[in-house]
């Protein structure tokens, strides 16, 4: 169930997801312009700016030919929870959608991407979302060790006769 917050969760984040609708539609209904440079969705990635358990939540829409870095600020406004995404660079980054163009930056205000933390719980905007329960480790007695002494592992597992290569791990 999420719980509305205006502070950031003091997490680890290990992941940020385009906001659902990027899964909801084909790919090819989106492209951005960032400095200039028009980028299709297929060609684009939305990846965390450096990570940390305190601090400013970055993320970046970036390709091999340019970045957008925004940042999520969450915030009170009244007595309510609030947030707002901030364009660190590249104020003039825009997204195009089934024949609508707007601001990356107003985009990600609508429809903002999930960050994942470390412990499995994530944020929408303002919505957090935290595990029922968490997860049981693996259990160490269940590790077992392998002898990989002679093992050789650029060799193909089968021949191309179809017999398995002695040595190999296949």
């Amino acid at each position: 169930m999420p719980v509305l917050v205006s502070e950031r969760p003091t997490k680890m984040p290990v992941a940020v997801e385009w906001p659902p609708i990027f899964y909801k539609e084909p790919e090819q209904l989106f492209s951005f312009r960032i400095d200039g440079t028009t980028i299709y969705r297929h060609d684009a990635d939305i990846e965390l700016v450096e990570p940390a358990e305190d601090g400013p939540l970055a993320f970046s829409v970036a390709s091999e030919s340019a970045t957008a870095t925004f940042e999520l600020e969450l915030k009170t406004s009244g007595e309510n929870p609030d947030f707002t995404i901030k364009a660190r660079d590249c104020a003039n980054a825009t997204i195009s959608y089934r024949g609508q163009t707007m601001s990356l930056r107003e985009f990600f205000e609508q429809d903002p991407p999930t960050v994942w933390f470390a412990d499995g719980s994530s944020l929408t905007g303002i919505e957090h979302v935290s595990l029922r329960t968490r997860p049981l480790p693996f259990p160490k007695e269940r590790i077992q060790h392998w002898n990989w002494t002679g093992t050789k592992i650029r060799t193909e597992p089968k021949a191309l006769s179809g017999t398995l290569n002695p040595f190999s791990i296949g």
